[in-house]
């Protein structure tokens, strides 16, 4: 619906349907964004007992953002089961995703059950794996090693078995 203003919309529960046949039930709380793109985000779980999957106006991502909470202002923070603070950050351009510490990172939902994910992160230019378990660790595709990413350190990690404590600017 567009009434033609900037204002979020409102989240009315059990108000209407999206006009599409599935098994998927939407979950409370809706979040709602104002401003330039004002959009619905919304939590959804499959009938079938799938994991939840978020949507935020650009579709589905993937099921590593399931305990993502909405900020503010269109950023979204994800906090882990085990209490690991994976970070704020933007998917204004999902799949790209503007993280605040790790930068512009590209997502692939690696459909691996685990809730993994891939990135592609502009700055190592490289791919890496992780998911909610692993994470601070992140699997690099190119070194064939494991990084821990120093969350708070702007781009700091450390390659096991290879380099060490290394550097590296965002892309």
């Amino acid at each position: 619906m567009d009434d033609g203003t900037t204002n979020a919309p409102s989240c009315l529960e059990n108000d209407g349907t999206t006009g599409e046949t599935n098994s998927l039930t939407l979950l409370n709380p809706c979040c709602t964004i104002g401003g330039a793109s004002p959009a619905i985000a919304f939590k959804e779980s499959s009938t079938a007992g799938a994991a939840s999957l978020c949507a935020s106006g650009v579709g589905v991502v993937a099921t590593f953002f399931n305990d993502e909470a909405l900020a503010g202002s269109g950023i979204w923070q994800l906090t882990f089961p085990d209490h690991t603070f994976f970070g704020c950050y933007s998917l204004a351009y999902y799949p790209n995703l503007c993280h605040f510490g790790l930068g512009w990172e590209y997502v692939y939902d690696a459909n691996d059950g685990a809730g993994g994910v891939y990135f592609y992160d502009f700055g190592l230019k490289v791919f890496l794996y992780t998911n909610p378990s692993d994470f601070p660790f992140l699997y690099d595709y190119s070194s064939l090693h494991w990084l821990w990413y120093y969350y708070g350190t702007s781009r700091y990690f450390y390659e096991f078995g290879g380099r060490g404590l290394f550097f590296s600017a965002p892309g």
